[in-house]
């Protein structure tokens, strides 16, 4: 039997970034020339023909639904509902997942999007995006859900799962949202959420500020927006942040949710731009290039001293001066 080969033949102006959430609308305007497409999948054949366990997985998968199309629909009743009031992750409306595909798409040259759909609260779900990540390398993969423990955190029994994937995957940067409890966790230890308490050297938790895009990042953190030193690394624009929603429009949405994918751009143009060093390029997907990403986004954070942030860089995300240090590193 022939083994499942490795789709690791990527330039490094192609990054792989992943996503999980709700679906994604692969039609809109924002992710032309922005998608990863398998090179070793035959469409609508109805064939695993990379043999990785996943049919037709042209641009990813709906795990939930066991098939690869992943659109992202919904009613003009919830379009107007969800536009009339604003977001705060209590609840996932049906064009989350575009949104959140849309920012890392507008705020990265390099990022190639995969998408994944599926219940995250089933340890199935991490099974099977485990077994994906083991024969498809993704360089970054975001996760803009968090489980807090007030909303019935024992009906959530993923983490060992989550935190599996995160270890057997160590050179991949994984980027996920702080939550919107307005919990500073270095005050309140007790409460739990997930993946907060699963900062590895791998994963990047993202905190949100008021600002709303690269121009406008923001210097505070929003009041909705979990903290800690300990727990979470970076802030990033999540008020009001302008990104697509199925049908070709676009909308502002609020939630650490938007934090996230932002830092997932930024992290694959970083690595895009390592990888133009060739030792560094030999150690694609290894853990020491993913803690690499790590480093410089919270080495090169914009900080204000006098007050900083209550987080681990104690700042936001600084685009460019991640990307120049990166330049000077892969010198």
């Amino acid at each position: 039997n022939e083994k499942p080969r490795r789709l690791n033949s990527v330039s490094a102006s192609s990054i792989k970034t992943a996503f999980i959430d709700t679906g994604i609308d692969f039609n809109h305007p924002v992710f032309a020339s922005k998608l990863w497409k398998n090179p070793l999948e035959i469409p609508n054949n109805e064939i695993d023909d990379d043999q990785n366990g996943f049919i037709d997985d042209l641009f990813g998968y709906d795990i939930e639904e066991n098939t690869p199309y992943l659109s992202e629909k919904f009613s003009l009743i919830e379009k107007k509902l969800h536009h009339s009031k604003p977001f705060t992750e209590s609840s996932l409306p049906a064009f989350h997942g575009t949104h959140v595909a849309g920012i890392i798409a507008q705020n990265s040259n390099h990022a190639k999007i995969i998408g994944f759909k599926g219940d995250i609260t089933t340890r199935s779900t991490w099974n099977d995006i485990a077994e994906f990540l083991s024969k498809t390398k993704v360089d970054v993969l975001n996760m803009s859900m968090a489980i807090d423990r007030h909303r019935n955190w024992a009906d959530y029994p993923t983490m060992p799962g989550i935190l599996s994937l995160i270890e057997e995957n160590s050179g991949t940067v994984f980027v996920f949202a702080a939550g919107n409890s307005g919990v500073n966790f270095d005050e309140r230890r007790s409460f739990e959420s997930i993946p907060i308490t699963y900062n590895n050297k791998n994963s990047i938790i993202v905190a949100s500020t008021t600002g709303d895009s690269k121009s406008n990042i923001g210097e505070n953190l929003a009041d909705f927006s979990n903290s800690g030193v300990i727990d979470v690394d970076i802030a990033a624009p999540g008020k009001d942040v302008l990104s697509a929603e199925p049908g070709n429009s676009y909308r502002k949405l609020t939630g650490t949710s938007m934090a996230a994918p932002f830092v997932a751009g930024i992290a694959s143009d970083i690595l895009a731009t390592l990888l133009n060093n060739q030792k560094i390029k030999s150690k694609r997907y290894h853990e020491d290039t993913a803690l690499l990403v790590k480093k410089i986004i919270l080495a090169t954070a914009s900080v204000n001293y006098q007050n900083p942030l209550p987080i681990r860089s104690g700042g936001v995300i600084h685009p460019k001066n991640a990307l120049t240090l990166a330049k000077a590193i892969a010198r």
